[in-house]
């Protein structure tokens, strides 16, 4: 069994922010042969920077194909089409745009 899922903490106080972690959980059951019950064996692990590598590497592939599409002459509706796109693979708020290309507040 695989599972990965995402938690969010709340902050321990009112200026402390969410925390939100991914979490993956793998392990597999074996059954005991002399009851009707068995136990569960796995690993919990925090994936959380893989998880925001993976979604900047999305970002930036997008915002890569954005760029090369504006260079061919495409319409300003994909490339804002692109940008929302992006903003959401980065987790809706636009932070990662904002703060790391400047894109999200020119288009």
């Amino acid at each position: 069994m695989s599972v990965e899922y995402r938690t969010i903490r709340p902050g321990a106080s009112e200026e402390e922010a969410e925390t939100e972690r991914w979490i993956a959980s793998r392990g597999h059951w074996i059954d005991d042969p002399f009851s009707s019950g068995g136990q569960l064996f796995g690993v919990v692990r925090d994936i959380t920077g893989r998880k925001k590598a993976e979604a900047e590497r999305n970002v930036s592939m997008i915002m890569r194909q954005a760029l090369v599409q504006f260079k061919l002459g495409s319409s300003g509706s994909l490339w804002g089409g692109l940008i929302q796109t992006a903003v959401g693979l980065a987790g809706g708020t636009g932070g990662f745009l904002t703060k790391r290309s400047g894109l999200a507040s020119k288009a």
